[in-house]
């Protein structure tokens, strides 16, 4: 079932993405008529259906792999028949909540992410200095030396060093302390770890050439066991913070300091877009096959 009719026509099946021509969003529906064909046979003659509103994700998101691993049919059209829904809208201060959250509450259908409603830079380093205690701001006004600048809205990879302190500041902008993430002379280091409710199945490593610090050029992608790579002290933080800001389902961004060892977390995302680039193929499958299962055992067991 569709709920806001008044929008211009961008599918049957689905809401899809932007695109130019009428002839795009009919391929769409094609391959979703015979994706969703395909799974009714596969899963026994049931559909199965996750709903994600109210953007459809891309090809390359998190929600997608899964889903098509899991044998869910994918719709961001509300839809009677799903076992669970993910609140999935493509904007740091979300705001289209309300129509997902009566359409679950109604129908009892759980759904993951309801109130994770703000990841800009200000509100994530304002709850991780109440869960760890220290925090990445600076006063850039007063700090002396090298400070870093950027957009407290997310994805924008608009980052920048600066030399502290500054005789002003922009509106809308963070400034940060520097973190000593590089490993060589070349390249800097970035731990990405995916959070599903309770669980942090394993752990990204990113690496990005270190003139390129702020942007998502990834030229390295490995993946490690949570515990290789974080304490269990670490661990047990970042599910708090993640519990902090009613996260269910997402990504962290963290660097650990080569000085201080201490492990800062810089950005969030609950429309993650996962594995990273440049991860050879049978880690991103292994990284997929261990998503999907926490994914299900953390959000389908009860179901």
């Amino acid at each position: 079932m569709s709920v806001k009719k008044n929008k211009k026509f961008r599918g049957v099946f689905n809401r899809y993405q932007k695109s130019k021509g009428l002839w795009k969003y009919i391929l769409e529906d094609i391959r979703s008529l015979f994706t969703i064909v395909f799974l009714f046979v596969r899963n026994g003659f049931r559909h199965r259906v996750l709903n994600v509103y109210p953007h459809y994700p891309s090809k390359r998101s998190t929600i997608y792999r899964i889903a098509k691993e899991l044998g869910f049919f994918l719709s961001n059209k509300l839809n009677e028949k799903a076992t669970l829904a993910v609140y999935w809208e493509y904007q740091t201060f979300r705001s289209e909540f309300a129509e997902l959250e009566q359409f679950c509450d109604s129908r009892g259908i759980p759904l993951i992410n309801r109130h994770s409603r703000d990841i800009s830079k200000f509100f994530v380093d304002q709850a991780f200095l109440k869960v760890f205690g220290y925090s990445t701001r600076i006063d850039p006004l007063l700090h002396q030396g090298a400070c870093v600048a950027k957009s407290d809205i997310n994805a924008k990879h608009d980052g920048r060093v600066l030399q502290a302190p500054l005789t002003s500041t922009e509106p809308d902008t963070i400034y940060q302390i520097l973190i000593d993430n590089s490993v060589g002379s070349d390249l800097v280091k970035d731990l990405r770890v995916p959070i599903y409710g309770s669980r942090i199945p394993f752990v990204f490593i990113k690496y990005r050439s270190i003139g390129e610090r702020f942007k998502n050029t990834t030229v390295k992608t490995e993946i490690f066991e949570a515990h290789e790579v974080l304490s269990a002290l670490e661990i047990a933080q970042i599910l708090e913070f993640s519990r902090s800001i009613q996260l269910d389902h997402g990504e962290l961004d963290i660097l650990r300091d080569n000085v201080s060892q201490k492990i800062y977390i810089v950005d969030v995302n609950n429309t993650p877009q996962s594995p990273p680039a440049h991860c050879p193929p049978e880690v991103e499958q292994r990284a997929v096959q261990a998503m999907s299962q926490a994914f299900a055992a953390e959000f389908l067991k009860a179901r």
